[in-house]
């Protein structure tokens, strides 16, 4: 668990992650970019940030259960929705396909893929692009994104569906590039989706936790310190 405040505060959040660099992580600066601007909005509105690193399918079930506050960086689904209450955006991702890079693969929409006989990979859990499992095209489904790269590489799918920004973080570290070596982002991207926070319906007062939340946003926001956060991080949206 790791513990993030400006100074000692009356109000304490307990939220749980995964590592998503170069979004979020135990091993980043000040846990990343969406971490820091999550705990510093708290911050300014008179709460301690806790974080719990946890594998995603654990986070999820803590939060949905009440046993954390809430979880960062979660995509909107109307069936998550029934369990929690969602933040304002926070920042973006941007899905779409990695290919090998001596394929020429090219379609009309994902019909089009299903029907030229391609197969596909993701992490078991994630929301898929619109449209994308109702077309009945085959999708083997990972525990992780790292295993994504791994079973593209090695010829057991054609297409994997990932997030452009952690993708090139991943493969650029010195340990993957056998798989980065092999592999490449192929355009357009299919779908973006914002990250939230999210405030469990099973918390201790979730209206107020989120309200307090966006005000601080907003707060980051109107004074710049959000965009100095992602300056920092050298990251920009």
């Amino acid at each position: 668990m790791l513990f993030i405040s400006a100074q000692a505060m009356s109000k304490e959040v307990l939220l749980a992650a995964m590592d998503y660099p170069p979004f979020y992580g135990e091993k980043l600066d000040n846990y990343g970019p969406l971490i820091e601007v999550i705990a510093k909005s708290y911050n300014v509105m008179g709460y301690d940030v806790k974080i719990n690193f946890l594998p995603w399918a654990r986070a999820i079930a803590w939060s949905k259960s009440g046993k954390v506050d809430g979880m960062v960086g979660v995509w909107y689904s109307t069936e998550r929705a029934e369990y929690f209450l969602y933040s304002e955006p926070i920042l973006s991702n941007f899905i779409g396909f990695y290919k090998r890079k001596n394929e020429d693969i090219r379609y009309k929409d994902y019909l089009d893929l299903k029907e030229q006989g391609y197969k596909l990979g993701s992490v078991r859990g994630y929301i898929q692009p619109k449209g994308l499992q109702e077309s009945g095209i085959p999708i083997m489904f990972v525990s992780k994104d790292l295993q994504s790269f791994k079973i593209l590489s090695k010829n057991r799918v054609d297409l994997i569906v990932v997030d452009k920004e952690y993708s090139r973080y991943i493969l650029a570290q010195h340990k993957f590039q056998k798989y980065a070596k092999n592999i490449e982002w192929m355009e357009p991207v299919l779908e973006e989706k914002q990250q939230h926070l999210i405030i469990s319906k099973e918390a201790e007062n979730p209206k107020n936790k989120l309200k307090d939340f966006n005000e601080g946003l907003q707060e980051l926001k109107e004074t710049g310190v959000f965009t100095e956060i992602l300056k920092k991080h050298a990251f920009m949206q």
